[in-house]
């Protein structure tokens, strides 16, 4: 599990880096629904054949 607040998160996927499979994913502190469906989105495009099931954190 990767534990980033909603920030990191946004410096991982723009760092053009390949991310790692990840079994889970949770954003510390408080985020948006869109913003969530937004990373779930980004995800799948860095990661085409895994599949996020899950994304944690404290929804606004």
């Amino acid at each position: 599990m990767l534990k980033l607040d909603i920030d990191q998160v946004r410096g991982l996927l723009a760092s053009g880096h390949p991310l790692p499979r990840l079994a889970a994913l949770f954003v510390a502190g408080k985020t948006t629904l869109p913003e969530m469906s937004e990373l779930r989105s980004a995800f799948g495009r860095h990661d085409p054949e895994g599949t996020v099931t899950e994304i944690s954190g404290a929804l606004t």
